[in-house]
């Protein structure tokens, strides 16, 4: 939260100073900027991170939590060549990297790598759809039935160390009858489970009711489908018989419905709030799956600055902060929430 902070004001008193102390060049001979052409080519360059706070179940039994979480976001750069025709980027070529040298950033590059190369066909079907939406331009322009048409995915990647607070259990096998060592291992007070997990949403968003709805309050109210998935060592409730606490590596997943509204301000402002509500919610851990509720809620503020214009190119600056809560409940046990905060910020260069 301390980051989220520090980069609001930064942006604050960038906003400020670029307003105060800065003119953007203009030649009155000069009609044209490349960011309203139909065609254009787009060079950006980002730095960004998050930060997980795992949420725990529990332990009434000995009137504490039974695993303490220690987490590690991606520390990801990323350099993209875009061309982007009606606003909708149909190209990207993309190199990216950590700007850590850690262990851990190093294996996280390359989940991320290999997320990027399992999720081609997700890609691909952004791409798909943006294209299909420029049939729209150029072929259905009476009809306005594609226009909320708006295909995310998001991907977070974390490490992450579990530290249990007293003897315990860790089952990682398929069946609840299972072989120490082969099924399921013993951990003593202050063992430590090395984990990795990488938090995969896709939303599909197909109403746009702005469009719909005259003189709207805001600039953007889309209603869409979502289904969300990660993964984590977490005790659910059971005890061996020797009464010891038993630790799964479970995967939490939902799908459901979700809202999201944004409004643009003060020119280089955005900010909003996404809500997601889900109807089908479960933890899978061994050969089980546990029933749960589930609801989150996103704040995020989006900031995007013209620093430069010629009539060949632009330059802007911009960033991107979020703080997303994730909410549980299950009657037979407690499960906290959880927290995913994220910054981002970079340079961009349309021509």
């Amino acid at each position: 939260m301390k980051t989220i902070i520090k980069f609001l004001t930064i942006l604050l008193i960038l906003n400020t100073l670029i307003f105060a102390q800065i003119s953007i060049p203009s030649d009155n001979n000069i009609s044209h900027t490349p960011e309203t052409d139909d065609v254009k080519f787009i060079i950006a360059s980002s730095l960004s991170t998050a930060r997980w706070k795992p949420g725990l179940s529990s332990v009434d039994k000995f009137n504490q939590k039974l695993l303490d979480y220690k987490t590690e976001g991606l520390k990801l750069y990323s350099i993209k060549g875009k061309v982007n025709i009606f606003d909708s980027d149909v190209l990207t070529i993309e190199k990216y990297g950590t700007f850590s040298s850690t262990k851990h950033q190093s294996q996280l590059i390359k989940l991320y790598k290999e997320d990027k190369n399992k999720n081609a066909t997700l890609s691909g079907l952004n791409i798909s759809i943006k294209v299909f939406l420029l049939l729209k331009y150029f072929y259905l322009k009476d009809y306005n039935y594609l226009d909320a048409l708006e295909y995310q995915y998001y991907s977070y990647q974390f490490s992450g160390l579990a530290t249990n607070r007293t003897s315990a259990i860790f089952w990682y096998g398929e069946t609840t009858n299972g072989i120490e060592n082969k099924d399921f291992f013993k951990l003593s007070r202050e063992s430590k489970i090395d984990f990795f997990t990488d938090f995969k949403e896709n939303i599909l968003y197909v109403i746009e009711l702005a469009n719909m709805i005259q003189n709207f309050p805001i600039n953007s109210a889309k209603i869409g489908l979502y289904n969300i998935n990660w993964l984590k060592p977490l005790f659910l409730g059971s005890y061996s018989q020797n009464d010891i606490p038993i630790i799964h590596y479970t995967e939490l997943v939902s799908s459901g419905m979700t809202l999201d509204l944004s409004h643009k301000f003060h020119q280089n402002f955005k900010t909003g709030i996404n809500l997601s509500y889900g109807f089908d919610n479960h933890i899978n851990y061994t050969n089980n799956s546990l029933d749960i509720d589930y609801y989150s809620y996103k704040f995020y503020l989006n900031y995007n600055q013209k620093i430069y214009s010629h009539s060949s190119y632009s330059i802007f600056a911009y960033g991107k902060v979020f703080s997303n809560k994730k909410i549980f409940h299950n009657n037979n046990f407690t499960l906290n929430n959880e927290n995913v905060n994220g910054v981002s910020f970079g340079l961009q260069i349309v021509f």
